[in-house]
């Protein structure tokens, strides 16, 4: 986009012409037209076959002439309705529109979506994000004081204040039902130009859930999504007890390994179908005990078979039936799994990691 290059004039006969050329085009992007879209008249080109502006030339500006001065009015040049057409286009379609010629604002839409975008944080980014389930349940509501959400990673970015969404495993499943002791992933999705909302429930018991939305087509025009929870579900396909803060979920106590074995060195152990696989941390215990007293043993966890962020003792001498409690919070590296290391020097001891939370 650039000032009409000097010398591209003609004298007063042409001027009936360029006005008519400039006012059809005027006429092409106001209300009356009711519409903003690309030209659509006799004796046009394909978009990307217009003239283009000269490649010589000094910028400068229209002006109707003057007799007096034997001074030429402007000519309107096709190359200069390109380019404006294109500056209009090309910003709506940059703020995630498509040219609609029905919809008469759609300059100020891409103009709003486009400063959003510049809106600091990331995708499911929340604030005071709340949710829980006090019972096993169908429905679970969750709320927040704002959440940011996008079109791709990266993309146009929209931020949805006062979210109140009450979830329903039994309406808002994306496809099938929900999981039975397994997991599903909750998202926001929102239609920037309406500002309406609804939500999808995807089953994610085999897999990592995206961070944006990726299920099935929702509505034409919702197109900013975040996930916003991960969670579990129980042997009736019922949202699993527990309470989320942010981007961390707790529940009560439940083992997720168990062993009288020693094994001596690392061994991989599932996390799967305890925690969801989206899960980042794991919040949680480990348990020791021993029907012998006076024994030595010891139980470490880690995130792999290196002890990367090892949790435990390195040993410890028990009583008989004693037991001993470690809190622990661990990095989980490869989703659905972690790594254990166990040993007793005598009786028969016993071995267990729980899991009070996750972030995801």
């Amino acid at each position: 986009m650039n000032r009409f290059p000097r010398g591209e004039t003609t004298y007063f006969s042409v001027r009936f012409r360029r006005s008519r050329l400039l006012i059809r085009f005027l006429y092409s992007i106001t209300p009356e037209a009711n519409h903003m879209d690309r030209l659509i008249a006799a004796n046009t080109v394909p978009v990307g076959s217009g003239d283009l502006a000269p490649a010589t030339g000094t910028p400068g500006q229209a002006t109707d002439g003057n007799p007096a001065t034997n001074t030429p009015a402007t000519r309107f040049p096709s190359y200069a309705f390109n380019a404006i057409q294109e500056e209009l286009a090309t910003t709506i379609l940059a703020g995630g529109l498509t040219l609609d010629r029905t919809n008469n604002g759609q300059l100020a839409q891409a103009v709003k979506f486009i400063a959003q975008k510049q809106v600091s944080g990331v995708v499911g980014q929340a604030r005071n994000a709340k949710m829980t389930v006090s019972a096993p349940s169908t429905t679970a509501t969750f709320t927040a004081d704002e959440v940011i959400l996008e079109s791709v990673l990266g993309g146009l970015r929209y931020c949805v204040a006062n979210a109140s969404d009450a979830f329903n495993l039994g309406t808002d499943m994306d496809a099938g039902s929900a999981p039975v002791s397994g997991a599903v992933a909750l998202y926001k999705l929102a239609n920037p130009t309406t500002g309406a909302v609804i939500r999808r429930i995807v089953n994610t018991t085999s897999g990592i859930a995206p961070e944006i939305y990726a299920g099935a087509a929702p509505p034409a025009g919702y197109t900013v999504s975040a996930l916003v929870v991960v969670w579990g579900t129980d042997s009736l396909g019922r949202f699993v007890v527990g309470s989320m803060r942010d981007r961390r979920v707790s529940f009560p106590t439940k083992v997720i390994f168990s062993t009288s074995t020693s094994n001596g060195s690392y061994t991989s152990f599932s996390t799967a179908g305890n925690i969801p696989l989206n899960a980042k941390t794991l919040y949680g215990g480990l348990i020791i005990a021993n029907n012998t007293a006076n024994v030595t043993i010891s139980l470490q966890v880690a995130a792999d078979a290196n002890g990367t962020g090892e949790q435990g003792n390195g040993s410890f001498l028990v009583q008989a039936n004693n037991t001993l409690t470690i809190m622990m919070g661990l990095d989980i590296v490869t989703a659905g799994s972690l790594y254990v290391k166990t040993s007793s020097s005598a009786g028969v001891p016993t071995f267990q990691v729980t899991s009070t939370g996750y972030t995801f």
